[in-house]
């Protein structure tokens, strides 16, 4: 039993992170040294306007630094164990019960492209859906699904953001009552809202 413990313990340092992703120093666990985690900038989350179809945006971080270096690898380095170690640490129950202002229904993961994930191996968005389900005790509902291929977002204006995702989704399952949307990366919140309008119109 010992040596398949440390047969898997061998296993799990080649896989995960062994190395600080922002300054590569070697580190015993996890995956930023403590110098670094000061740099770390929080995420301002914002109540929406009042003609929005969303109520308020939560995010733990800025897409920047040392925490766009380990979305990167783990959405397209294949590496869903960085991922869980990502979401144990900062999704906690004490986040949920200091930052979200209402108790949902229900979860409702952004669909990926399907060729996303056929290259990955995994959908990063599912794997956030499913942890905050555990965490919150509420189940993922698969209400929505892509029409067609949208254009990739990277590097696309704001306005080119929101007419790539106008009316690319279709609601297959509906949901009734406070809804949690889950996205991996928000950047202009276009694919938020689109997420939300269409589940609104066909929410019973």
């Amino acid at each position: 039993m010992n040596q398949l413990r440390q047969v898997i313990a061998s296993f799990e340092e080649l896989l995960l992170p062994t190395i600080c992703m922002q300054c590569e120093v070697r580190i015993p666990s996890g995956w930023i040294c403590p110098k670094c985690r000061k740099f770390l900038r929080p995420a301002v989350n914002v109540l929406t306007p009042e003609n929005s179809p969303l109520y308020e945006i939560h995010a733990i971080w800025r897409y920047d630094g040392a925490i766009r270096l380990a979305i990167e690898r783990w959405k397209y380095g294949k590496m869903p164990q960085l991922g869980e170690l990502l979401l144990q640490e900062y999704y906690t129950k004490e986040w949920a019960e200091t930052t979200l202002s209402t108790t949902y229904d229900a979860i409702v993961p952004i669909p990926p492209h399907w060729y996303h994930v056929r290259h990955r191996g995994f959908d990063p968005v599912h794997q956030i859906a499913t942890h905050l389900a555990q965490l919150l005790d509420t189940p993922v509902v698969k209400a929505l699904s892509r029409i067609g291929i949208a254009k990739p977002q990277v590097a696309s204006s704001d306005s080119e953001r929101e007419s790539n995702v106008k009316g690319k989704f279709h609601c297959c399952t509906p949901v009734s009552g406070s809804i949690l949307v889950v996205d991996d990366v928000i950047t202009t919140g276009s694919t938020l809202r689109e997420a939300a309008i269409t589940l609104k119109s066909d929410t019973v």
